[in-house]
């Protein structure tokens, strides 16, 4: 027997040094923009209204999620488990003024927790970190950092270039690092453990001056781009800022001229995105271009989108989760996780001593069942 556990440990460190290298490694961290499913959430300022539909196809009818008359609601993000929303209309947006609302993740919102930001100034943008579990707000020359239970506000990032962010903000949970453009220019800044950004840096200047919505694949490591009154309205580049910025020609003709509050799929290559009118769907190539819903409104309709990926109508209304940071971001995890992303990437907050320990753990099951 003595013999065995010898060999069978023996065995685990060759597998361990093989698996992990000399040099401390991780698990990879699967991004939660896998399968065709997915539960969205739309915004209607004049409504003052977040609907709920899905991207499936064809889609299933848009319900009410939340209303208030006088909210202007127009920012939406999730996380894994919970769905926040604000308002850009800081004066006359009562409820949401200077505030971000949260609720868990459902069909329909149910105990709200308001975050309220410290100035007065509007809430220019939302974004999420799953992973993190956080919501990203702008508000004058600030990026603040909410718990995505209400818990804490903090300051993430200052800097006089956030001032000129219109909803052009994301959180790449899956590679921990927050983007947004203003001014024509992109910029990109490293996430924290503790929801800060630090390392701050321009990734392209001169380029899209009406950015309205981003979107990662964070496995490309690609940012797509939506600009609301410039051409070209749909763009990408490599989110180091190698390369050059890319249009994106959409072989069919849309309704409404605003494309907004960008989502991506990695695993489908579709963008999500708002023209005010209507929520439609678009391959990475600018091909396939698909009406998702129609509003009610030409103006101040549906201004922002949010997309849990992974989940459906049925399952999210009975504590199903999986969702995407983002404009909203990103990984999500278990279940609702493509299986063909599962190892596409590390997360360098993991151990390596995990990994070790699976090995272990696999090798006294071996010894148990070969001595019983």
């Amino acid at each position: 027997m003595n013999r065995r556990l010898t060999l069978l440990f023996r065995t685990a460190a060759i597998i361990s040094t093989i698996f992990l290298g000399s040099t401390p490694a991780a698990f990879a961290t699967p991004t939660s923009q896998g399968g065709t499913d997915g539960v969205l959430f739309m915004s209607e300022a004049t409504d003052g209204t977040i609907y709920v539909g899905d991207i499936l196809n064809p889609t299933t009818a848009k319900t009410v999620f939340w209303h208030a008359d006088d909210s202007k609601v127009d920012e939406v993000a999730v996380t894994e488990t919970r769905i926040g929303w604000a308002s850009y209309f800081a004066a006359g947006a009562a409820p949401l003024a200077n505030k971000v609302f949260i609720s868990d993740l459902g069909t329909t919102a149910g105990t709200i927790t308001e975050a309220t930001l410290p100035d007065a100034g509007a809430v220019t943008a939302l974004a999420a970190d799953l992973q993190g579990e956080r919501f990203y707000a702008t508000q004058g020359n600030k990026i603040y950092a909410i718990d995505s239970d209400g818990s804490s506000v903090v300051v993430a990032l200052t800097d006089a270039s956030v001032s000129g962010v219109t909803w052009g903000l994301w959180a790449d949970g899956y590679n921990h690092r927050l983007y947004y453009c203003a001014n024509s220019n992109l910029y990109g800044a490293d996430l924290n453990n503790d929801g800060t950004a630090s390392n701050l840096t321009t990734i392209f200047t001169g380029t899209n001056p009406t950015c309205d919505g981003m979107g990662i694949d964070p496995v490309a490591e690609r940012m797509y781009m939506a600009s609301y009154s410039s051409s070209p309205k749909f763009s990408w580049a490599n989110a180091d800022g190698s390369g050059s910025v890319t249009a994106i020609v959409p072989t069919d003709t849309m309704v409404g001229g605003a494309p907004s509050s960008m989502f991506v799929s990695h695993d489908t290559h579709k963008i999500y995105f708002a023209t005010e009118p209507n929520v439609y769907e678009i391959n990475f190539d600018g091909t396939g271009l698909r009406l998702l819903y129609s509003g009610t409104h030409n103006s101040w309709g549906f201004e922002n989108i949010a997309v849990a990926y992974g989940v459906t109508l049925d399952n999210i209304g009975d504590g199903g989760s999986g969702g995407s940071g983002g404009g909203g971001d990103n990984g999500g995890s278990g279940n609702h996780t493509s299986g063909s992303l599962a190892f596409t990437g590390f997360d360098p907050l993991l151990p390596a001593g995990g990994a070790v320990l699976l090995v272990l753990v696999g090798l006294v099951i071996v010894i148990r069942r070969r001595t019983t």
